[in-house]
């Protein structure tokens, strides 16, 4: 068929019934921007949005229990509790977390972490060549109830590797930097050995680090001021946790003396059986009986 003079043609790519519109773009088999985005997040991504967004309008948190401590309705609690017994806190200071929002949460726990970092006041740790270094004793009892009455004793309960416990408030003697040292690591690192089962260890905890850093703090604040920056020296500040601290401490005071040793020696050498009634025959059969 002849197209009558005049008429226009259709253009290249038109739908010859409608000359008047260019063909419909045939449909794309890519999908929407918004999908492919959405497909490009991880389900923990999404779960990390949900939480904060949940987070961010007022909802509470999810805590988990301490390694030393308990849980409460109100949030979570670390030492050894009421009466030693490990079923409510001994005091509101021995609060960690409160099942509230973040915001909440922060302003409740500051004026506790001002109260456990304060430290001794009366009976502070002194240099040895200091008016009241004779108070170390003392000054280590009182330090102790702090710990205790502010929770943070856990983290000066040694668990060695036979599954035995040190305590170092109670038994400072008895303790070495290695074994300070690695106590710090499974408290910081590797997690904490489970009393009576050494094989076996506790997840890392979250307050167990918190009362580290507490604890030195209260430690700092409980010495004079020339020990305080003594200790500073002697211990690096990545360190300065309650253990590490208390570990220095006891090798700057109770530094053994070689002339009291050498003497104490030379008065074990004097002794002698004999000079017992139980040990010589003759002194005994002289000794009137009882």
């Amino acid at each position: 068929m002849t197209t009558p003079p005049g008429t226009p043609r259709p253009r290249s790519g038109s739908d010859p019934g409608n000359p008047a519109g260019p063909a419909p773009a045939a449909l794309s088999s890519a999908p929407p921007a918004s999908v492919a985005s959405l497909s490009s997040f991880t389900v923990e991504q999404l779960a990390r949005i949900t939480l904060n967004s949940q987070r961010s309008s007022g909802s509470t948190r999810i805590l988990i229990p301490p390694r030393f401590g308990g849980t409460t309705s109100a949030g979570v609690w670390t030492g050894m509790g009421a009466g030693n017994q490990g079923l409510t806190p001994k005091s509101a200071s021995c609060m960690r977390d409160f099942k509230t929002d973040e915001v909440k949460n922060f302003n409740a726990m500051s004026p506790i972490e001002e109260k456990c970092q304060k430290g001794l006041l009366d009976q502070a740790f002194s240099m040895p060549d200091e008016s009241n270094a004779n108070l170390v004793v003392t000054s280590l009892i009182v330090f102790e109830e702090h710990m205790i009455n502010h929770s943070m004793e856990g983290v000066f309960h040694i668990i060695r590797i036979d599954g035995t416990i040190l305590n170092m408030l109670q038994e400072p003697g008895m303790c070495t930097t290695s074994v300070v040292d690695l106590w710090c690591v499974d408290l910081l690192v590797m997690g904490a050995r489970i009393k009576g089962n050494p094989s076996s260890q506790s997840p890392l905890c979250t307050y167990d680090r918190t009362n580290l850093m507490w604890s030195g703090k209260a430690l700092l604040n409980s010495c004079t001021e020339a020990l305080k920056q003594d200790l500073k020296l002697s211990v690096m500040p990545d360190d300065r946790n309650g253990p590490k601290l208390l570990m220095a401490l006891i090798t700057k005071i109770y530094c053994p003396s070689l002339l009291k040793i050498e003497s104490l020696k030379g008065l074990l050498k004097g002794l002698s059986l004999r000079s017992y009634p139980a040990e010589n025959v003759t002194l005994l059969s002289k000794t009137p009986p009882s």
